[in-house]
């Protein structure tokens, strides 16, 4: 059995925010008043200041499709 490396939610959004600003986009958790039309995470694009992205629920997969999780990290918690 191994153990993933625990990673925390505040450095995991900094990693996926660090690699989407090279498209000019960020990460932002949504308020809870929005939070069930545009779910828990969404991704702005900052140039056009749109939604690029909405209703991501799960962040550690989220991580995962864009790379910035490695197979051996997990999110803490």
């Amino acid at each position: 059995m191994t153990l993933k490396k625990p990673v925390t939610e505040r450095a995991l959004t900094a990693r996926l925010n660090r690699y989407l600003k090279k498209a000019g986009q960020k990460l932002c958790k949504t308020p809870p008043s929005a939070q069930q039309e545009l779910g828990t995470w969404h991704v702005i694009n900052m140039e056009e200041s749109t939604i690029a992205a909405h209703g991501i629920e799960d962040l550690e997969q989220f991580a995962r499709e864009e790379g910035v999780l490695k197979p051996f990290e997990a999110l803490e918690g």
